[in-house]
């Protein structure tokens, strides 16, 4: 379903789709009131559940599920990078807040955009097989007041089992392009578990300007893997 130029989707309760959705035209909010009680539950398979290219969009206020188990698919893919033109054309803006990433498998794939802001969002009980949350070529990347914990599957407590296998945050190599303009990540939880790794920071990435600041990393139960890398 390719959603409507210059629209706010207004979401109540949770509802499940069966259909990919495609963001490329302006002006496209999804919105909920609660993030406990509205959201968007994908239950189709074949591809990534929320496509977003080259434009600004936003997300508010919701909980995004998908049961989708193929590896490599993931909640979000969003993307705004042509390299060679001016910053690389990274002149959009992608804004994600107050969402729960929840019960799903991958999360999301983001390159490029001029700013990725994600605020007070919830990335939990989750199973990446493949990838947690990628970020790759972004001008600006900010990550304020979130928290990623209990990465595995929710349905087997009290006794948890089914563990994510993939890194939580991953700055990935650059590739064509600059890289990373700036990095902020403040005031957020991580929580890695068992082999994975909290943040991982490529070595083939660059970041002009960097902060990691009042975050809280932790390593109950970690075996091979790493709070930061």
């Amino acid at each position: 379903i390719t959603l409507t130029t210059n629209t706010t989707y207004f979401v109540r309760g949770i509802v499940d789709c069966s259909n990919r959705l495609l963001a490329n035209t302006e002006g496209i909010s999804v919105v909920g009131w609660d993030r406990d009680k509205d959201g968007l539950n994908y239950t189709g398979s074949g591809g990534d559940f929320i496509t977003v290219t080259d434009v600004n969009f936003e997300m508010l206020n919701l909980k995004l599920l998908s049961g989708n188990a193929v590896g490599g698919e993931v909640v979000l893919r969003a993307s705004n990078f042509d390299y060679g033109t001016y910053n690389d054309g990274r002149l959009k803006v992608l804004t994600l807040i107050n969402l729960q990433f929840r019960g799903c498998y991958d999360v999301h794939h983001i390159e490029g955009f001029d700013l990725v802001d994600i605020q007070n969002c919830l990335f939990w009980y989750i199973q990446a097989t493949t990838m947690g949350c990628h970020f790759k070529n972004c001008s600006k990347l900010q990550i304020t007041s979130c928290e990623f914990v209990r990465w595995f599957r929710e349905a087997t407590i009290p006794t948890p089992g089914g563990y994510a296998t993939t890194s939580m945050i991953e700055l990935l190599a650059n590739g064509a392009g600059n890289g990373f303009g700036a990095v902020n990540i403040t005031g957020s939880i991580l929580h890695p578990q068992q082999t994975q790794n909290g943040i991982d920071i490529n070595t083939g990435s660059t970041t002009g300007f960097g902060t990691i600041a009042s975050s809280t990393f932790i390593n109950i139960g970690l075996t091979t893997g790493e709070t930061f890398l």
